[in-house]
């Protein structure tokens, strides 16, 4: 039987902590930023060094994380959400990482992970199934990990919809329908390990079984950008799980066919009941880019080195939903230069993986890809330290190291 380390059970209660727990507290202090504490002494206990290799990309993050936290001391970004930024988020994402790549001692205990990690996306999602069916099976678990006043609260608003087609409430175990849409659609990218791992009918089973719960959940969760980048995503990860020539011609076919066809129909799709996810009014469009053209001309010419959230949210009164925006809101155009630059190392790892074809690289990148997808249109993910893009970053560096390192292994056996 696999032995788990001791490391990653305790990393599997940090996270649960961080992600589900992290809004209760224990006297003055949250249980997130507790649990923060106890991991931070945890690495220094165990004498953690920092990995130049693990820390490839990751880097460029934590220097955007530190450059944005300074910069508010200057531009009144602790006079709104700073602390909880900084405190709640980007600490977390650093702490988690390193914690993560610590705690993976072999490739036992990294399959570990991952199937913990669906396992919690399982769960979570069939919390959301629940919710959106209106049973109360949903709600209680969302009370346990969010508190009955919340729930009641739910309740009272969405109690007397019959389910929540149309209506994007259904939060799973997460503290809101937004975060939930990330939870989903990060974690439920990995469904493809079980038959990557293990290629038989089984596995595939399993394998296909946790992509409709995914996608399931995500209907009823009726976060659109959400719902369609895991589609998206996991379009392409079926590419790579086909090894044959033959069979990934026919699979692109078949896609680029399926496109035309839903494009044709799209007055014959649009009778069917899919809510919010059919829902895209040019209204709702003309809104966002109105934000966004208001943003360049009307604010961003007199704040684009200092950013000046807060002083947008008095303002404006929202968030301009917008990731590029966001991050020059955060950092101005150097912070937005250095998480570009996050971005793009990236992106060149992964065009480096797909020519040395390392595909399970590839495979573990699609989750960071989702949560970069969704950010497209939302004012959460990677520039604001959603604190699930930690385990992400760590499966992906941990795996491309290990891909690198059996890369060069190959070449000195072939020497």
């Amino acid at each position: 039987m696999m032995r788990i380390s001791n490391r990653l059970i305790l990393f599997a209660l940090l996270f649960i902590l961080t992600e589900f727990f992290g809004w209760k507290y224990w006297g003055p202090i949250s249980i997130r930023n507790l649990g923060l504490i106890l991991a931070t002494f945890f690495l220094i206990w165990t004498n953690w060094k920092y990995d130049k290799v693990l820390f490839g990309r990751f880097k460029y993050l934590v220097i955007y994380y530190v450059f944005v936290s300074i910069l508010g001391l200057f531009n009144g970004f602790y006079l709104d959400m700073g602390a909880t930024f900084v405190f709640s988020r980007f600490l977390p994402t650093i702490v988690l990482f390193c914690f993560a790549t610590s705690c993976i001692e072999d490739t036992k205990n990294f399959s570990w992970l991952v199937y913990f990690l669906l396992f919690l996306m399982s769960v979570d999602a069939f919390a959301t199934i629940m919710q959106g069916r209106g049973s109360a099976i949903g709600w209680a678990m969302y009370a346990h990990t969010n508190g009955a006043e919340i729930v009641e609260a739910s309740i009272d608003k969405y109690g007397d919809y019959e389910n929540s087609i149309g209506h994007s409430y259904a939060s799973g175990l997460m503290g809101t329908v937004v975060v939930n849409g990330f939870f989903l659609a990060a974690l439920g990218s990995l469904f493809w390990y079980p038959y990557f791992k293990r290629r038989n009918l089984f596995s595939f089973l399993i394998s296909l079984s946790l992509f409709l719960l995914c996608l399931t959940a995500l209907f009823y969760n009726q976060q659109r950008l959400a719902f369609f980048a895991y589609l998206f995503v996991a379009s392409i990860v079926a590419f790579f799980l086909i090894r044959e020539r033959t069979l990934r011609a026919c699979y692109v076919l078949l896609i680029v066919v399926a496109g035309f066809l839903i494009i044709g129909h799209t007055q014959s799709l649009g009778s069917l009941d899919v809510g919010r996810l059919g829902l895209v009014t040019d209204s709702d469009v003309s809104n966002r880019h109105i934000a966004h053209r208001t943003y360049y001309s009307s604010f961003f010419p007199f704040h684009y080195l200092t950013g000046d959230r807060h002083e947008y949210f008095v303002r404006y009164s929202t968030t301009p939903h917008n990731i590029i925006i966001e991050t020059l809101l955060m950092g101005g155009v150097i912070g937005l230069a250095i998480f570009l630059v996050f971005i793009v190392s990236l992106l060149v790892s992964i065009i480096r993986d797909l020519v040395a074809r390392r595909e399970e690289c590839i495979l573990f990148a699609a989750p960071i890809l989702s949560v970069l997808l969704i950010s497209l249109e939302h004012s959460s993910g990677f520039h604001t330290g959603l604190t699930i893009c930690a385990s992400l970053m760590a499966l992906y560096e941990v795996a491309r190291a290990r891909g690198e390192k059996d890369n060069s292994k190959l070449s000195q056996d072939t020497i």
